[in-house]
């Protein structure tokens, strides 16, 4: 697998949990620890993570894994003034917005979420990212596909306490480049949160 995993205390935890389908659970009769029960639901929802933000332009992520108060953040970091959104169903309503809008005015082709690298700290895992085009066999589709737009920024995805639900999913650092045209959403001067998150993924 291509994706990097920072911060080795919890690559133990994440090699452990090899499934997709279910975290420790507390009521574990006192054979794990509370601290160990969050390791695994650390690696349980980094195993999740990796296997369905891949397919976040064909589909949301899983209801069971979200908080009931979880927040969709907007480039909250270059562009504080954009609303954020709290709720299962404000989560979903935006972000089936944004998987429609891309689909039909910015991309030509299928494409997929490529994970760049991913890095954990405290309660939040981190993300980089670019779409990939996914062609086909026959000729046109594989020029579409190298022509067509290319999206990149960060997810951060935060966490409970335990590890087993998603608080809050927030988009930043947004580039698109469109042919020979390139996007960058980013703020001119480079604040704190970008430059540490860069110092952790690479350019």
């Amino acid at each position: 697998m291509s994706t990097t995993i920072r911060r080795l205390g919890f690559l133990r935890s994440v090699r452990r949990y090899s499934g997709t389908s279910g975290c420790a659970d507390i009521g574990n009769n006192g054979k794990m620890s509370t601290e160990n029960i969050r390791r695994v639901n650390l690696g349980c929802t980094i195993t999740y993570l990796q296997s369905n933000v891949p397919h976040l332009l064909q589909t949301s992520l899983h209801e069971p894994r979200l908080s009931k108060d979880i927040e969709l953040k907007i480039m909250p970091i270059t562009h504080p003034y954009l609303p954020s959104f709290s709720g299962i169903t404000k989560y979903y309503a935006v972000w089936n917005s944004i998987r429609f809008l891309l689909n039909t005015f910015a991309f030509s082709v299928e494409n997929r979420v490529r994970i760049k690298s991913l890095d954990v700290e405290k309660h939040e895992v981190i993300m980089r990212w670019e779409t990939h085009p996914l062609a086909a066999d026959n000729l046109g589709s594989i020029k579409k596909a190298e022509s067509e737009t290319k999206i990149s920024g960060i997810f951060i995805f935060g966490l409970n306490e335990n590890c087993d639900k998603i608080t809050s999913h927030l988009i930043d650092d947004v580039e698109i480049i469109e042919k020979d045209k390139k996007i960058d959403f980013s703020s001119k001067v480079q604040n704190g949160a970008i430059a540490y998150f860069k110092t952790w993924s690479g350019p």
